[in-house]
């Protein structure tokens, strides 16, 4: 589960990305204690992007539907307490931009 800052103003990304960067330890202590923030992830054209994310640690392939309850579980885990915090501070978040 990812969030790609990917505006095409690189001012808003900076900016909205440091807004969460200022939210990192609720973040962490509070919501997804894994997650990880990134302001130089290069995507596979060799852009560079800045990312906040979670990993997902376990092996998983679309063709083999034994992989598929780890990851479902993973997504709805994770993307249920990162909604549950952007809703929080939304707002603030918002004020970024």
């Amino acid at each position: 589960m990812c969030l790609d800052f990917e505006h095409p103003e690189d001012v808003a990304n900076e900016l909205l990305y440091d807004q969460l960067l200022s939210l990192k330890k609720i973040l962490e202590s509070e919501y997804l204690p894994e997650v990880i923030y990134d302001d130089t992830f290069e995507l596979d054209n060799h852009k560079i992007i800045r990312r906040i994310y979670v990993p997902f640690d376990k092996k998983f392939s679309i063709h083999n539907k034994d992989t598929w309850r780890d990851c479902y579980e993973f997504y709805v885990e994770t993307m249920t307490q990162f909604e549950l915090f952007f809703y929080e501070y939304e707002d603030f978040i918002k004020q970024a931009i």
